[in-house]
């Protein structure tokens, strides 16, 4: 138990060297230690416009529209796998046009915001069956594209069919 203690109190000590370290800015020898700042030319789509075009282009379920947004290299990344490349990435999109027109399965954003080039979006997706998908999504955008996007959600249960009167009801 003394041992335990000892070895906790260590990482301990070290953790919080280590994190000191971490925070002074003497520890950055050179500009590979420092985050990736994107210069992007003043006349650049920003974030927030990409994002509001690529949510609209897919309520339309136009996929044209959609991809117009991507970047060549892009990657997108969803519970369903992960697609990189443009050609991939429509035929997943294509694949989730499947669930039926924004009439049949309605796509609705709760909430939509970005700063820099990063963006976040909360939807639900009615599918036709009744069941509701609620998801999240992370998109980076660089130079007026996006270059990385992943995608969570998660099936809410389908509703419960209501009890006939024709069924008996279980004995006791």
């Amino acid at each position: 138990m003394l041992f335990r203690g000892i070895m906790i109190l260590l990482l301990a000590i070290l953790s919080g060297a280590w994190l000191n370290m971490g925070l002074s800015s003497t520890s950055m020898p050179n500009d590979q230690d420092k985050p990736e700042v994107i210069e992007e030319p003043a006349d650049m789509v920003d974030t927030a416009t990409v994002i509001a075009h690529s949510i609209d282009a897919f309520i339309a379920r136009d996929i044209d529209a959609v991809m117009s947004d991507y970047a060549e290299g892009a990657i997108l990344i969803t519970p369903a796998g992960t697609f990189a490349g443009l050609e991939s990435i429509r035929a997943h999109i294509i694949e989730a046009f499947g669930n039926g027109n924004q009439s049949e399965a309605p796509f609705v954003v709760t909430e939509n915001k970005s700063t820099g080039n990063l963006g976040y979006v909360l939807w639900e997706w009615t599918m036709q069956d009744g069941s509701v998908l609620s998801g999240t999504e992370t998109i980076i955008v660089k130079y007026g594209k996006i270059s990385q996007h992943t995608v969570a959600y998660f099936a809410d249960e389908l509703p419960e069919a209501e009890e006939t009167a024709d069924e008996p009801e279980p004995e006791s």
